[in-house]
């Protein structure tokens, strides 16, 4: 990892290597240098995108609203948090980058008269991480409603000057109790303990906080048998793996694409995701219901489709 400071954020080996994105937060960003941003990426398929939008930002337009459609268009969710000052660049594998810049052509040095910036790679801890998720957790998706009431904002108070009306926004956002992000990321119980009790994990620390986070197993030092008990009580109490629990109840045995389908469907996600960004989730759902519901078993009969069964 590069420890030496860079003046153009653009210029850090990890957006020249093609990394992939996981979060990009930053209070102004600007469409134009979103894109040049995207075009250092492996890929966006898991980015999430977090800035402010407050009434100042969107009448001098250092907030741009037209990263909304140019998300949209490509799949990638935009969040909006009023309090956010950091400017933070998420990678794969736990890499980040800081910087002073805001994803602006100035900010980037992408103009003649660049802003002077600077920033350096960090790698992320746990505490990292879920400070991370619990800002996730306080903002507000944007979706078509929000994206109007800002565009109408702007036209109503675009010849106004301080001090600006209030903006406050009104979602129609779905819950996320259905949504996939509310699903184990983890591929079982077991993995997650390890990461809790000795810190081994593979791959990224985000998806073991994630777990953590959602099924509420944050406090420090819990033994074996107090963590899997805590752990249990959480999954079982959520409303989308009761939800799922209780289908696979109803029906006695169901085949994997059945299931698959099924929280498919029942997923609130915008966009909705394909059947096939869903295997993995369902496949490691099947671990986590095997473990901590004694009436819940799956096999692969014949070498062929998962079957998932209720036994009282």
């Amino acid at each position: 990892m590069s420890k030496g400071l860079h003046w153009t954020p653009l210029a850090d080996p990890l957006f020249r290597i093609g990394q992939r994105g996981i979060f990009l937060i930053s209070p102004f960003v600007q469409q134009p240098a979103l894109k040049q941003v995207f075009e250092s990426f492996s890929n966006t398929d898991s980015l999430q995108v977090v800035t402010r939008w407050e009434p100042a930002d969107i009448i001098s337009g250092v907030s741009d609203l037209n990263v909304y459609p140019y998300l949209k268009e490509r799949g990638i969710p935009l969040y909006i948090h009023p309090c956010i000052h950091l400017k933070l660049t998420v990678f794969d594998g736990d890499q980040a980058f800081h910087s002073s810049a805001n994803i602006t052509n100035r900010g980037l040095g992408l103009t003649d008269s660049p802003n002077i910036e600077i920033g350096s790679q960090v790698k992320l801890s746990s505490a990292d991480w879920l400070r991370i998720y619990e800002l996730l957790e306080g903002s507000i998706r944007v979706d078509d409603s929000i994206y109007e009431q800002a565009l109408q904002y702007l036209s109503e108070n675009k010849e106004e000057r301080p001090p600006l009306p209030k903006l406050t926004y009104h979602s129609e956002e779905s819950p996320k109790e259905f949504s996939r992000h509310s699903l184990p990321f983890v591929q079982n119980p077991d993995a997650l303990w390890g990461y809790y009790s000795e810190d081994k994990f593979d791959g990224s620390r985000a998806k073991f906080v994630h777990d953590l986070m959602l099924y509420s197993v944050q406090r420090p030092g819990l033994g074996h048998d107090a963590f899997f008990q805590q752990l249990e009580v959480n999954f079982k109490a959520h409303p989308f793996i009761n939800s799922i629990a209780q289908y696979v109840r109803h029906e006695g045995e169901l085949r994997f694409g059945a299931v698959n389908n099924w929280i498919t469907e029942k997923c609130t996600d915008k966009p909705v995701p394909f059947r096939w960004e869903v295997k993995p989730i369902t496949n490691r759902l099947y671990n986590w219901l095997d473990l901590f519901y004694k009436e819940i078993s799956w096999s692969v009969p014949g070498k062929r489709s998962q079957v998932i069964r209720w036994s009282d």
